[in-house]
């Protein structure tokens, strides 16, 4: 486990303090303070210019989404944002559903236009009033649904998800809504769900749900269910005319209880009764590259520290001789819980060297994290493979395992995510993800935009197999001048950071045999080529960046 402490600070939240009303919600507690001169919801309805036919359950309830949206992004945003702000970007997504609706802010009226005829004023709340905005967006919907055909046929799923659509591409390109669907497909593959442990596909010919990959480990697998397995029933229910969520929501249930299986295999037909179990999707993947363990890391959720302490321990087991080097490859690997790539550093980084800093507008959102005394394999060689597509939780284990010269990096540059986001359920179980804090590397820069810059570039020879070692020394060590300049990108001017932009690029879809790993498996294998590239990774990283935080 990593150790966490609090980085002294201002806190930098803003003007607003008028919420009082405290929520938990997916483990992030949420402060908001409601202003004592909110209306009631009754009043916000019954104020002149209001349709009497509205729906008022849907306001009530959108409202109380609204609220819980609102306050949280207000109170936990990076950047300081009102609520007013946020409520007037979700009214501009009504025009998604239908373009004849026009929502505009006028003094302090929210003026409704249908087909550019208006169709209601309504009082705009106080800048700063959470509960205000949420009650006033839920009516501003409701009366527009009174006018317009479009939305009054669209379900409430669709108005939440183009009002928050809306909202959240206003705040920044890693913001976003997810839908129930999305929200419950994600939360699975985030934090496991209780079924057999198997992905499925939709096959078109013919139109049926097939498997198309089992879970090492996993009660499918135990019963001997295969990749291309097509499925026939679940408990007796044909599988015929549904859709691979409806078979996934039969598959799944509570933890324990059997589930039979009806399959089609080529020309077979058979049951397989199968015992549910709380199922984590396996991320994790070993395989022995001669006398050096390979070990590829696809996503970050609540099983991979675990998965990959297991594969270690495989490998130091498997391996005649004993491991002599670890290989771990994060290329493609796009991110996922926080919490996990710290884990995962700390496995390999010794006690004390810090792991990450964040810098966010609240005092909980700034901290730096510090590794703790329980590495595994602290004395093993290691190269740390990344591409473009490494991104968010890759770039915070490729950085701290290169700031702390624990590990070589070799590829291409990272995807520069750099930012943390929040995960708050909504009441109608939809998820609004936003952005909280921004990240910077142990040694100070920042993972934005430019990402993690490898300590041996590989774009000019992926996917060769030419290269002697004397080659890989003096051309492909050579970059220490573009870490150096990485390290200080904030202060260099606009024709230094766009020189920066088109360094080291490129996508390595990850494989346990190309020319990366050749690369990799050749500096574990000469003890004074991977000095010399630790060395001049180190001289690139001794001018100071300015103070991250």
């Amino acid at each position: 486990m990593t150790r966490m402490k609090s980085i002294e600070g201002r806190d930098r939240r803003g003007p607003r303090s008028r919420f009082a009303l405290s929520r938990l919600s997916i483990g992030i507690a949420l402060a908001l303070t409601v202003g004592s001169c909110t209306p009631r919801l009754s009043d916000v309805i019954d104020q002149p210019g209001v349709p009497h036919s509205v729906d008022r359950g849907f306001i009530g309830k959108a409202a109380d989404i609204y609220y819980a949206g609102f306050g949280a992004v207000a109170d936990g945003y990076v950047d300081a944002i009102e609520p007013s702000t946020l409520a007037l970007a979700s009214l501009n997504g009504v025009g998604r559903l239908d373009d004849k609706v026009r929502m505009v802010l006028r003094a302090n009226r929210i003026a409704i236009h249908y087909d550019d005829r208006s169709i209601a004023e309504l009082v705009a709340p106080e800048r700063d009033d959470v509960s205000g905005w949420a009650q006033t967006t839920a009516l501003a919907v409701e009366t527009a649904r009174r006018s317009s055909s479009k939305l009054a046929e669209a379900s409430e799923s669709m108005l939440f998800e183009a009002t928050f659509d809306s909202m959240t591409e206003s705040l920044d390109r890693y913001s976003r809504y997810e839908n129930e669907l999305e929200g419950r497909v994600n939360k699975a593959s985030r934090q496991g769900y209780s079924g057999i442990g198997a992905g499925l596909v939709q096959n078109t010919n013919p139109d049926s749900v097939a498997i198309s990959k089992v879970f090492e480990g996993s009660p499918a697998e135990e019963a001997g269910v295969r990749e291309g397995d097509i499925i026939g029933s679940v408990d007796g229910t044909s599988t015929d005319n549904l859709n691979v969520e409806d078979v996934a929501n039969l598959m799944r249930g509570p933890v324990g209880t059997l589930v039979r299986v009806g399959l089609y295999r080529e020309t077979l037909r058979f049951d397989l009764e199968i015992r549910r179990a709380q199922v984590i999707e396996p991320t994790v993947f070993y395989q022995p590259v001669g006398d050096v363990a390979y070990l590829r890391i696809s996503y970050f959720n609540i099983g991979t520290t675990d998965g990959l302490r297991e594969k270690i321990a495989q490998a130091k087991t498997e391996i005649p001789g004993g491991m002599k080097g670890l290989i771990l490859d994060l290329r493609q690997n796009r991110g996922g819980n926080l919490s996990q790539s710290l884990e995962v550093a700390d496995l390999f980084i010794e006690d004390g060297h810090q792991l990450l800093l964040t810098n966010g507008r609240t005092l909980g959102s700034r901290r730096s994290y510090i590794a703790s005394a329980n590495n595994d394999v602290s004395e093993v060689p290691m190269v740390v493979l990344i591409d473009g597509g490494s991104a968010s939780a890759s770039e915070i284990v490729a950085s701290a395992l290169q700031d702390s010269n624990r590990a070589l990096v070799v590829g291409t540059r990272s995807f520069g995510k750099g930012t943390i986001q929040n995960i708050v359920e909504l009441p109608n179980q939809s998820f609004l993800i936003f952005t909280s804090a921004r990240m910077h590397a142990p040694s100070g820069y920042t993972l934005s935009h430019f990402g993690v810059f490898p300590s041996i570039c590989t774009q000019d020879s992926y996917g060769t197999d030419d290269g002697t070692t004397t080659d890989l020394h003096l051309d492909q060590i050579a970059s220490n001048e573009a870490l150096g300049l990485r390290r200080r990108a904030d202060q260099l001017s606009k024709f230094d950071k766009s020189k920066l932009e088109t360094y080291c690029t490129g996508d390595h879809p990850p494989s346990s045999d190309d020319s990366d790993v050749r690369i990799a498996s050749r500096l574990l294998h000469s003890a004074e080529l991977y000095r010399q590239a630790a060395a001049a990774s180190q001289i690139a990283f001794r001018a100071e960046p300015a103070n991250a935080l």
